[in-house]
């Protein structure tokens, strides 16, 4: 059993250990309250993380360290010498990592050498401290291996400064000052327990410095995030008001034709497109297409689109004709992204539809005759892979009760949890039932795509769908 100390002890005690003591609960402490940061702040996580772990476990093995904490806790000196050994092992691991988030790509890759080599000394190190009950067996190999990667990840920090990949703004000057005391503490720590210069406990003060230099260093990365968030979520809000601006405000009346379009973006912005051609007052285009990719480039092809249907929408003979010109104009401009697209013209008098297509999935169109849903599936290749490229086109009949479907693949290829398709047979489903207008068919099937892609999921993809249904001719 262990014995009580004597008041004078404990005087002697206080004295030597009350500092270090308060020094251990404030870096305990700073690294507890960044560990809760990493979990409930996304900017930066792992970085903050590791910063705040490795925080933690410094304040710990100091706490352990000092004989007022032992005498606090109570317990056995072996397992309170063991119990230092582990987190002794464990803190050089964790704080070079954490200099991988600041190195070049090259640098990194060593700094990961010498994280495998603490990790090897210390899997080592733990078991056979565990199964000799001699903790800290090995204290002049860890203070060689430390200098030695200390002076490692300080080399790699002044070539990458040098190199300019590391820019010396006030953040990084401020945490390399911390970095450079906190290094010359563990080196002349180091060279305590080689036994070559005279016994004095700096690490811990060091460590304390270096703990609120990189500290303000993380946070200032952090607000600096926060503002080129907060102005890219602006300039993403224009952004999608602007592109919402080249989608129709809605369906054109037509004395034929009653229209629904549903447009859901992935992201801000989207590469899908949508757009009703008016050819005069007999006849209908409905456009819709499919930028490869997503988010902002994507969003970009997709404004040159709606301007090249604009030039070249009132001039083409016919679908076939004007996805021609469309891709003619796009080829050398999209900048390694292509095009699908289709294109349906309904002619009112003549109760038929002519389609042609870029590579764009099927047409689904239900028949009021045959009670049956077919696929029109009249492709080229997608705009802007081939100048030459030709395509053809279909005319079929589109008669009273006649009811069609243009989409995006985004809602065919929608997925559940066991990654099941949703697939054409399921959309055509919704053409089929009677009594509906298409706003009701329209709204029933985005809404089937959303529950069986699940709340659990995240949208994947843009989702974009067109019906439309032939209602005779009104007087």
């Amino acid at each position: 059993m262990r014995m009580m100390p004597t008041e004078a002890e404990l005087r002697a005690i206080l004295r030597i250990d009350l500092v270090y003591f308060a020094v251990g609960v404030l870096i305990l402490t700073v690294g507890a309250l960044t560990l809760i940061q990493s979990l409930v702040d996304r900017l930066r996580q792992h970085m903050v993380f590791l910063f705040g772990l490795v925080g933690l476990l410094y304040g710990t093995r100091l706490l352990f360290q000092i004989r007022i904490f032992q005498f606090t806790v109570g317990g056995s000196r072996y397992a309170t010498s063991q119990t230092w050994a582990i987190l002794n092992y464990l803190i050089p691991i964790a704080g070079i990592y954490l200099w991988s988030f600041f190195v070049s790509p090259r640098s990194r890759r060593i700094v990961y050498l010498a994280v495998a080599a603490h990790a090897v000394f210390a899997a080592i190190g733990i078991p056979h401290d565990l199964l000799t009950h001699q903790p800290w067996s090995f204290p002049r190999t860890n203070g060689a291996l430390v200098i030695a990667t200390s002076l490692l990840v300080a080399i790699l920090i002044v070539m990458d400064i040098r190199s300019g990949f590391i820019p010396l703004d006030v953040p990084i000057r401020v945490a390399g000052a911390g970095f450079v005391i906190f290094q010359l503490g563990v080196i002349y720590d180091n060279l305590v327990s080689l036994r070559v210069v005279p016994s004095l406990w700096t690490e811990p003060f060091a460590f304390t410095l270096f703990l609120l230099a990189m500290g303000y260093a993380i946070q200032y990365k952090i607000a600096a995030d926060r503002n080129r968030m907060v102005a890219m979520q602006s300039e993403m809000e224009q952004a999608r008001r602007i592109q919402l601006s080249i989608l129709p405000a809605g369906p054109p009346a037509s004395a034929y034709y009653e229209i629904a379009a549903s447009y859901s973006p992935m992201t801000s912005v989207a590469g899908d497109l949508y757009d009703f051609l008016p050819l005069g007052e007999d006849r209908l285009g409905l456009f819709i297409a499919d930028v490869s990719g997503h988010g902002l480039p994507a969003a970009l092809v997709a404004s040159m689109l709606k301007t090249a249907l604009i030039i070249y929408g009132r001039t083409a003979v016919g679908p076939a004709a004007l996805l021609a010109e469309l891709n003619r104009a796009f080829c050398g401009q999209s900048h390694g992204q292509f095009v699908t697209a289709a294109i349906a013209v309904l002619n009112g008098p003549a109760q038929t539809l002519t389609y042609s297509a870029a590579g764009h999935p099927p047409l689904l169109l239900w028949g009021a005759a045959s009670a049956d849903v077919q696929q029109l599936e009249q492709n080229g290749l997608p705009l802007g892979i081939l100048p030459t490229a030709e395509y053809s086109e279909i005319t079929v009949p589109f008669a009273k009760g006649d009811r069609l479907a243009m989409y995006t693949d985004g809602i065919v290829e929608s997925e559940n949890v066991g990654e099941e398709e949703f697939g054409k047979d399921r959309l055509s489903e919704f053409l089929k039932s009677a009594g509906d207008d298409p706003n009701v068919r329209l709204e029933n099937a985005m809404t089937a795509v959303r529950r069986w892609r699940g709340a659990e999921r995240e949208q994947s993809d843009d989702l974009t769908l067109l019906i439309a249904e032939y209602v005779a001719e009104r007087s």
